[in-house]
């Protein structure tokens, strides 16, 4: 017996969503969805053109070189030996292997 409820109430909510899908589809009235969207998610960082640094690294790049995808940055390149230049350059319009895969 409960078997039978879960299914009818599971058949009836299925239902119910797919007619009130149908409707808005035949209206053209859907819910804003502005708050699931927004045009910007967060304020974008203001430029700084002074050269940054890890911690534990002497080197210092500046954001521009540390967004480039094609040349990242080797901070740390006395604690590993000299990688591929696929690695290091990427080749063509393909990115360093080195590079981030953060975006």
């Amino acid at each position: 017996m409960r078997r039978i409820v879960w299914v009818v109430t599971v058949a009836a909510c299925a239902t119910l969503s797919v007619s009130v899908a149908s409707q808005q589809a035949a209206t053209g009235t859907y819910p804003d969805k502005a708050w699931a969207f927004p045009a910007q998610v967060e304020k974008p960082f203001p430029e700084d053109p002074m050269p940054k640094s890890l911690p534990g690294s002497t080197r210092k790049y500046t954001q521009a070189q540390i967004d480039d995808l094609l040349n990242p940055p080797d901070w740390f390149p006395d604690q590993h030996p000299m990688p591929p230049q696929v690695v290091v350059k990427g080749r063509g319009g393909v990115m360093a292997c080195g590079s981030p895969c953060l975006r």
